[in-house]
């Protein structure tokens, strides 16, 4: 049986280093003489804000967070909803 080999796996920030971007005059260059790698998180993408009222004209906005629930395929939704409340509540 013939194995075939496609290559080493990354196992940190020096492996994407390393990677060969293209050659100049020769010479290899590597992602690392192009960009700063690090391991973080991404950027926000979006922002939840909660809007209350306060008269007629005025507004106060606050960081939020949106969760969001699916039933499985054959479950009751009341059921689930139910249950959801129930553990809000707690």
């Amino acid at each position: 049986m013939l194995q075939a080999v496609a290559g080493k796996t990354l196992s940190g920030v020096p492996d994407i280093g390393l990677l060969l971007v293209t050659t100049r005059d020769g010479r290899p260059v590597y992602v690392r003489d192009l960009a700063t790698v690090i391991i973080g998180p991404s950027p926000a993408e979006h922002h939840v804000w909660s809007l209350t009222r306060l008269g007629k004209k005025a507004w106060s906005t606050a960081p939020a967070v949106s969760v969001a629930f699916a039933k499985r395929p054959g479950a009751n939704a009341v059921v689930v909803a139910e249950q959801l409340i129930q553990h809000a509540d707690a």
